[in-house]
């Protein structure tokens, strides 16, 4: 199961919360934010020692103005690749990450089933879908359980299934593995929650 991290702007996470999510999440991670000329930036890597200076890096500089958006995966469809990592861009004014499956998408050996539902799907709607109600209902339906946040270049970040998230610090994550370490005992515990 990923971890799916909403920061509001000035909040964010540890060094050893961020770890810790890795470490329950070790297949890519990535991040979203909203430079000084209103658009979207995203990062994604393999690669923790990267990810993480990356992240210190972007997030001190633009958290004081920005949301962002931070993922880290557990791959369960798809490829281990930096293309199946998120934040996904369906076009150019929205990013968005997601925790859960999307039991709905076709079956793809190389793309994850949020990489489908961004690119075979999402894609095909306006720009500014998040500011269509009726739109978010019907994904909302669509995508059951599923946590997805979602940032948009005006600043304002969209969650689905709020209740579910756990709020930490004023900060929104998909689940608690920030506070847990947790390592993967073998290649076949794709969760990272074998202790």
């Amino acid at each position: 199961m990923c971890t799916a991290c909403v920061f509001p702007t000035n909040t964010g996470l540890t060094e050893d919360e961020f770890e810790n999510c890795w470490n329950s999440n070790e297949d890519g991670g990535g991040f979203s934010y909203i430079d000084e000329g209103g658009k979207l930036v995203i990062f994604k890597s393999l690669d923790l020692d990267e990810l993480k200076k990356l992240w210190k890096e972007h997030h001190t500089k633009h958290s004081p103005y920005s949301p962002f958006l931070l993922h880290f995966r557990a791959s369960s469809a798809g490829l281990i690749t930096t293309d199946n990592c998120h934040p996904f861009s369906p076009n150019p004014k929205v990013a968005f990450i997601h925790n859960g499956t999307i039991h709905k998408m076709p079956n793809d050996k190389e793309r994850s089933d949020t990489r489908i539902f961004s690119e075979d799907y999402l894609t095909k709607l306006p720009h500014n879908f998040l500011n269509n109600p009726t739109i978010m209902v019907m994904m909302a339906e669509y995508l059951g359980t599923n946590k997805i946040a979602f940032l948009g270049t005006d600043g304002e970040t969209l969650v689905t299934n709020k209740s579910q998230w756990v709020t930490h610090n004023d900060a929104l994550f998909s689940n608690a593995f920030y506070k847990i370490k947790r390592t993967r005992t073998s290649n076949s515990d794709p969760t990272g929650m074998a202790m």
